[in-house]
């Protein structure tokens, strides 16, 4: 599993591979199931992991379902 950082950098929030600090990519914002989830890659790693974001935190990110 990929392992993540995150920090605010500015007016950034920056997130990170734990391994090898490089910026990751986020793509596929959706919701599946009724749960927000993003497809995260670290191109330095060339890890890849789908992960599910904790609703009470993130469901107002995303366009409602």
């Amino acid at each position: 599993m990929l392992e993540l950082v995150g920090e605010t950098r500015g007016d950034y929030f920056h997130i990170e591979c734990k391994r090898c600090k490089t910026a990751v990519t986020l793509t596929d914002l959706r919701w599946v199931g009724g749960v927000p989830q993003v497809k995260v890659a670290c191109p330095s790693c060339h890890e890849k992991d789908d992960l599910k974001l904790w609703v009470p935190t993130w469901a107002g990110v995303f366009p409602p379902k």
